[in-house]
């Protein structure tokens, strides 16, 4: 919900990347 950041355990991260 933010940019590609540690929100949840990497979680956004995994999606962004995704």
């Amino acid at each position: 919900m933010g940019g590609g950041t540690l929100v949840c355990c990497g979680k956004e991260m995994v999606l962004k990347a995704e």
